[in-house]
């Protein structure tokens, strides 16, 4: 997708008013009863997301800005439309009656899925996600430094200077044990 292309899709999603509250519930509750034709869940869904794009364009940049990735590049398209695959997701679970405001709700998914598309193509190492996530859950944002550390630690030349016990009872030096030359195949 070209820059124009980008610059086209954001002039297009500032088109359309915001739907008032009374508008989106009615519209939720279409989407939400069962018995309602597909065709309707479908188009109430569509109105949805059609009138709600301009929120995924600021959380994208915001993503984007925090994440230092410039908002120049090509790749913007790739992370608006992951976006919209979250406030797809949003308008077909969003449940009024929980108390929740559409916003807060959908920033949450939009959020999600353009979290899970930089860690996947942008990383310079994949963590899956499960893994990734109950590491940082499982420590307060001060101690996320203190597993970098620890993990660049574990990847250091003075790391391979420790001595372990293979299992049969013998000491070897750790870099001993790692090949000096890549093979080529």
């Amino acid at each position: 997708m070209k820059k124009d292309a980008v610059h086209d899709w954001l002039e297009i999603t500032g088109r359309p008013p915001v739907l008032s509250e009374s508008d989106l519930i009615k519209l939720t509750r279409i989407v939400q009863n069962p018995k309602e034709k597909e065709k309707n869940r479908r188009t109430a869904v569509d109105k949805i997301v059609r009138h709600n794009l301009r929120m995924v364009v600021k959380i994208t940049i915001e993503f984007l800005r925090r994440r230092n990735i410039n908002t120049t590049d090509d790749r913007i398209a790739d992370y608006l439309q992951q976006g919209t695959l979250g406030l797809i997701r949003a308008a077909e679970k969003f449940d009024p009656s929980k108390g929740y405001k559409f916003t807060t709700y959908t920033y949450r998914w939009v959020r999600q899925r353009l979290g899970r598309y930089y860690y996947k193509n942008y990383s310079l190492v994949y963590i899956p996600e499960n893994t990734l996530t109950g590491l940082l859950n499982g420590h307060s944002r001060g101690s996320t430094q203190e597993l970098v550390d620890a993990a660049a630690q574990v990847a250091s030349i003075d790391s391979l200077d420790r001595i372990i016990t293979e299992p049969s009872g013998s000491q070897v030096r750790l870099g001993d044990l790692v090949a000096e030359t890549v093979p080529t195949w």
